[in-house]
């Protein structure tokens, strides 16, 4: 009866965590995407391929794309002007595969 109790009360501790992380990991989210929008820099995420996963508001409207247009497309072929896009992806691919050292502090 103690055991089965002692259980209970384990189970529905445990129950009140998951949803105070979630409400507390929802919050978190929301606060980021604030912070994201109200940038008054462009703000990009790319993925391995250089695809672009994320953009704030100021990024769209430096590019003149909305976010659906942008999303997906590769952020060389849609942002990099053509005379500069090998040089800028070279850099990229050295950056993604670890071949340029991180810049050190002064």
């Amino acid at each position: 009866m103690k055991l089965a109790l002692t259980l209970l009360i384990a189970l529905f501790t445990f129950g009140v965590m998951i949803i105070f992380a979630r409400l507390y990991f929802r919050n978190e989210v929301a606060r980021s995407e604030c912070y994201l929008q109200i940038s008054r820099a462009m703000i990009v995420g790319l993925d391995c391929k250089g695809d672009i996963r994320l953009i704030n508001r100021r990024g769209c409207g430096i590019l003149g794309y909305s976010e659906q247009e942008l999303l997906g497309m590769n952020w060389f072929e849609k942002a990099i002007p053509d005379e500069m896009r090998d040089e800028v992806y070279n850099g990229f691919r050295k950056i993604i595969a670890g071949e340029i050292e991180p810049l050190s502090k002064v």
